[in-house]
């Protein structure tokens, strides 16, 4: 009987010692998760920050390669500081996925065939050549960012070909936008996948309405509708004079009861000992003075600047929330993108955090440019992380004392938890995906303590419902993967 066949009925342990790897620092539930994919071709991964799915799907890729004899390409999509930095570091990392061999389908500027090259049409040519025979590299595993898939599906189409029988999607939840070309460029090409993984700690991050575009590309239209109005009709419904999409009244059961059995969810919680990361709100209490202006800002839609007496309008209801939450933490902008300053009382709070933590490394992170550039300006010690991702070992190794970083281009694959265990949210956002992500940096595996969030909230503003928000979403996330799960568990029993 050969391999591939008699792993069926086998415990993750027993095919694990199949494969005859070396588990190294690899856990029980990892395999759980590997074989879990392997049974399951098309399926999402829904699993936390920090628990190591990276490595569980190249575990999945090794065995694939090796036993099911993969002979197709694979080919690995994920947010461009994921698929540039975290996949290739993780491969080498782990004796038993060392041996894989990966192509970047990515042309950066310092290339030096680009250097040569005559700047302009010329060198644009160039790099588009470049890429293009990118695709016919030997090597198995590709990786490519997410935001060239659209490009990469047109150039396949030109070669008359789609070479990449396994897809792996890193952080699905970039394709809850159905009229996005990320997704529309992947249904193009469904039919000619044959594996297919979603990964993400956050599928529904804000609204169910998230889940279609991710479950349609797994299963074609199957469980929740071929379209998007289908799916919106039999779930969802306008309030009268609205535009907005709401769930119907239990429908979330419904829901996670169609996609329960190609959906996988595991928690940190139930693998871990860690506890779980304490959020705390700090309070930060605005000058009588400003808590007028703000009042009156929010009624008015107009601010008059303490500076220079520039009036600052906000144009629409959008507007004035972002605006709102800058005056918030301090600096608001005019329309001609000049910040102008109001407060610094969180600055002040974050001063009294550190005196708090006597020394212990902070990470800190702002919204705002503005907010970036008064931190700066307040704290000679503070280094603020770079696009390459350099400051991540020094951190690391404890020579940064006070880190800042900004939640979009720290969401994902930044591995920050040996250097430290404090977060400060010094401008409060809206994003639920990019704040637990955020949080993920620290609350991974190799933290040696517990992570703690200090949410630093102006009281009588904005900044105490965004923080409210977040606990909703993050509450109502967590009950539909608890519903998830008990699904699962009487599918496999074979109750459903």
């Amino acid at each position: 009987m050969s391999a591939a066949a008699s792993t069926k009925d086998m415990t993750p342990s027993a095919c694990y010692d199949l494969v005859e790897h070396e588990r190294l620092d690899m856990d029980d539930y990892q395999d759980e998760a590997w074989l879990w994919l392997f049974k399951n071709p098309y399926s999402a991964l829904f699993i936390d920050t920090g628990l190591g799915k990276t490595v569980t799907v190249l575990t999945l890729l090794a065995y694939l390669i090796r036993f099911e004899k993969q002979r197709r390409k694979i080919l690995v999509i994920a947010p461009i500081k994921v698929a540039m930095r975290t996949w290739p570091d993780e491969i080498p990392k782990w004796r038993h996925t060392a041996h894989l061999r990966y192509a970047l389908l990515r042309i950066v500027k310092s290339d030096p065939r680009l250097k040569a090259a005559p700047a302009g049409p010329q060198r644009t040519a160039l790099k588009n050549r470049l890429l293009s025979e990118m695709i016919d590299d030997p090597e198995t595993i590709h990786i490519i960012n997410q935001e060239a898939v659209p490009w990469l599906v047109d150039e396949c189409a030109k070669k008359k070909t789609w070479p990449y029988r396994t897809v792996i999607f890193d952080e699905s939840s970039r394709l809850r936008d159905h009229n996005s070309k990320i997704f529309l460029a992947l249904k193009r090409v469904r039919h000619k996948i044959d594996r297919l993984h979603e990964m993400t700690a956050t599928p529904s991050a804000q609204t169910y309405m998230y889940l279609f575009s991710q479950i349609y590309l797994l299963d074609g239209g199957k469980r929740l509708g071929k379209d998007i109005s289908t799916y919106r009709n039999n779930h969802f419904f306008q309030p009268k004079d609205s535009e907005q999409w709401l769930l119907r009244k239990g429908h979330d059961v419904l829901i996670e009861r169609k996609i329960a059995d190609i959906c996988l969810v595991m928690r940190k919680k139930d693998y871990s000992s860690m506890q779980a990361p304490i959020i705390r709100e700090r309070k930060v209490f605005l000058p009588k003075q400003t808590l007028v202006q703000y009042k009156d800002f929010r009624r008015e839609f107009v601010l008059r600047a303490i500076d220079d007496g520039t009036l600052i309008e906000a144009v629409n209801i959008g507007v004035l929330g972002q605006k709102l939450l800058q005056l918030a933490s301090g600096a608001v902008y005019d329309q001609d993108r000049k910040a102008h300053f109001f407060h610094d009382e969180k600055i002040e709070e974050l001063r009294q955090l550190r005196e708090e933590m006597a020394g212990e490394p902070l990470l800190v992170s702002y919204w705002f440019k503005s907010s970036r550039e008064r931190l700066a300006r307040s704290f000679n010690d503070i280094e603020f992380m770079d696009d390459e991702g350099k400051a991540i070992a020094r951190w690391n190794d404890g020579k940064i004392p006070l880190l800042a970083l900004h939640p979009m281009s720290a969401g994902h694959g930044l591995n920050l938890q040996r250097g430290g265990s404090q977060l400060a949210v010094f401008d409060l956002f809206w994003s639920l995906e990019l704040f637990l992500q955020l949080i993920g940096r620290l609350d991974r595996k190799g933290q040696t303590r517990t992570v703690v969030v200090h949410l630093l909230a102006a009281q009588d503003t904005d900044d105490l419902r965004v923080a409210r928000k977040l606990r909703d979403l993050a509450d109502g996330q967590e009950a539909m993967f608890s519903r998830l799960r008990a699904l699962a568990k009487e599918l496999r029993a074979g109750s459903l």
